[in-house]
């Protein structure tokens, strides 16, 4: 009779914090795995704020600003460069602007906003704009034509009339700063078309 008391009370015991846990059902044949799977529940997409989307406009719109007045800025300087490349070939000029500090930091800056646009912000413009569209396409074109002219001048006309007191070293210095600025130039050309693209997306043929 005591054995029993002590069971009794022993088995109340047991039961006053019961683990509510209950084994998932399992239907015929689906495994173990498969009725977990289906239990838990897919997690919520988080909607995008406004303030988000605006931010990533506006950075956009900024990174594009500061390569477009890289590129200016460099046409701008180069111009009388340019001028005297034409007019006498094969003389080194002893000051051009691609020699000078500023034209180089401008030239990296223009980089450093490439390349952070490419790899960390989207283009926030899609489709449906197909006069921007072949705008900023023709933009993206013309824009690499003053480089284009340069590096021909500079290939097909000045080296060959270079003399024997020609200066190397300043020679390969501009030779650096003109392939650094004709690359530049060449990225802030691709960045033009792949705004004209985006603008242009499911619309060209």
């Amino acid at each position: 009779m005591e054995w029993t008391r002590i069971a009794h009370s022993e088995g109340i015991g047991r039961n006053r914090n019961p683990i509510s846990w209950k084994a998932p059902l399992i239907k015929r044949g689906e495994t173990p795995s498969d009725s977990i799977a289906e239990e838990i529940p897919e997690p919520l997409a988080e909607p995008i704020s406004h303030s988000s989307a605006g931010r990533g406009v506006l950075t956009y719109l900024l990174l594009m600003a500061v390569q477009l007045f890289g590129s200016d800025f460099i046409v701008w300087k180069g111009l009388p460069a340019f001028r005297e490349l034409v007019l006498a070939p094969g003389q080194q000029p002893a000051n051009t602007p691609y020699d000078d500090n500023l034209t180089l930091a401008v030239l990296m800056l223009m980089q450093a906003a490439y390349w952070y646009r490419l790899l960390k912000v989207a283009i926030p413009f899609k489709g449906g704009r197909l006069s921007l569209s072949h705008l900023f396409l023709f933009l993206g074109r013309l824009n690499f034509i003053f480089g284009s002219a340069v590096f021909s001048i500079v290939l097909f006309r000045h080296l060959p009339e270079l003399g024997p007191d020609t200066d190397v070293v300043l020679m390969a210095r501009r030779g650096v700063l003109m392939v650094i600025t004709l690359f530049a130039l060449f990225c802030f050309t691709l960045e033009l078309e792949r705004l004209g693209d985006a603008l242009g997306e499911n619309k060209r043929e």
